[in-house]
């Protein structure tokens, strides 16, 4: 979910950014469009999650029942709900905290890092006594 709202953000951004410095449109047309495209990504953003958390409980039994007769096991939704919930689990905590995380934060961190080095600098630079 918030992957997806995150892409989105990026680009309903660059379509509002392209919008506003385009010279081919007049100013209150790139104004009107990039209202536009916000609320379009704001009113897509609430109807996905609301729709999403409506459906989460009965999709998820749908295709419980549907594996398991599929797999002709009358179990399959019992032994799922007991043992593969942890699998989620720390497939997803895993992904976020050693894969994802790491490569979206190492960036901005390292951008962090050298303006805390200028800045630094800057000061030492100014006052050699300290």
């Amino acid at each position: 979910q918030h992957c997806l709202t995150i892409g989105s953000v990026i680009t309903s951004g660059l379509y509002m950014q392209k919008t506003l410095t385009n010279d081919k449109l007049d100013k209150d047309r790139k104004k009107t469009l990039a209202v536009n495209q916000g609320l379009t990504f704001a009113v897509s953003t609430f109807g996905a999650y609301g729709l999403d958390k409506y459906v989460k409980g009965w999709w998820g039994k749908l295709t419980e029942k549907f594996a398991g007769h599929l797999l002709n096991d009358n179990k399959f939704v019992e032994n799922f709900h007991k043992h593969m919930g942890v699998l989620r689990t720390m497939i997803v905590f895993g992904f976020v905290y050693r894969y994802f995380v790491p490569v979206v934060v190492t960036k901005p961190a390292n951008w962090l890092c050298e303006k805390y080095l200028a800045n630094k600098k800057a000061k030492a630079e100014n006052n050699p006594k300290a």
